[in-house]
């Protein structure tokens, strides 16, 4: 390699980054993710908008998500793409903070999202005389939600920057990464710390939910349920013992020399 002038330096980087077949076939099948996951949010969110009646506290959630979804799809997913399969990131230091930051940060709103729809269902159906969900705590919650993940993804912004390879003896962008400048300790804290809050928190989070939940509906033991099924039992045995009164008395009726008292 030494004795490789630049141009056949830089030609043989171009070589290495250039797609394998292999790679071709990933990139084709996030181009089929990015126009079904595009096309998808779209349509949610235009649903919604569109149907006054769909506009629930659920689908409140649900619309988020999309955005959410929306944001990663259109911002994150080419150049995300292009970096893996190349190794580069070509698009310079802002877009180095920015798509990382939003990506982050979109990555946060979906998990949180989940959590919270999670937690609806639950109050929903374990504590329905409690439950009072309205569009507008909804619509509180997702401010909440995206401000705490703009907020928790703000060392993107700020440490993420483009390197150099220190493995390239010649001046080009190729084989250029985005990364962390602080310390590869900082880093390992500062990712601990993401997984505990986006991950391990809302999975367990979720699971009890959906486990109270489970519980609850196979059985059937919903608050308020209990009296729902005597008033119907007494209104059913009111039915039926008026119709054995009927019955009786239209029997009697026809039996033969059976005085009327």
């Amino acid at each position: 390699l030494s004795c490789l002038t630049t141009q056949e330096y830089i030609k043989l980087i171009e070589e290495y980054i250039y797609p394998t077949p292999y790679e071709w076939v990933f990139i084709m099948f996030h181009v089929a993710v990015f126009i079904v996951g595009l096309v998808g949010n779209i349509l949610v969110c235009i649903s919604v908008y569109r149907n006054h009646s769909m506009r629930t506290v659920t689908n409140y959630f649900i619309v988020n998500l999309a955005v959410a979804d929306f944001l990663v799809i259109l911002i994150c997913l080419p150049p995300t793409v292009i970096w893996d399969v190349t190794e580069t990131w070509f698009l310079g230091s802002i877009m180095c903070k920015i798509v990382l930051y939003f990506q982050g940060a979109s990555v946060s709103v979906s998990v949180m999202t989940l959590t919270f729809i999670s937690i609806d269902r639950w109050y929903a159906i374990c504590y329905p005389l409690k439950f009072k969900s309205t569009t507008k705590k909804a619509r509180i919650a997702i401010l909440f939600i995206w401000t705490t993940s703009l907020l928790l993804m703000l060392p993107d912004a700020i440490v993420l920057d483009t390197m150099k390879s220190p493995q390239i003896r010649v001046d080009t962008h190729y084989l250029t990464d985005c990364g962390y400048t602080w310390s590869d300790e900082n880093t390992r804290i500062y990712q601990l710390c993401i997984v505990f809050l986006l991950f391990i928190s809302p999975i367990v989070l979720m699971s009890i939910a959906y486990y109270q939940i489970a519980v609850v509906l196979w059985n059937k033991n919903i608050p308020g349920a209990a009296e729902n099924e005597f008033s119907n039992s007494f209104k059913s045995s009111m039915v039926s013992s008026n119709s054995s009164v009927n019955l009786r008395q239209a029997a009697a009726d026809q039996t033969p020399g059976t005085e009327k008292i």
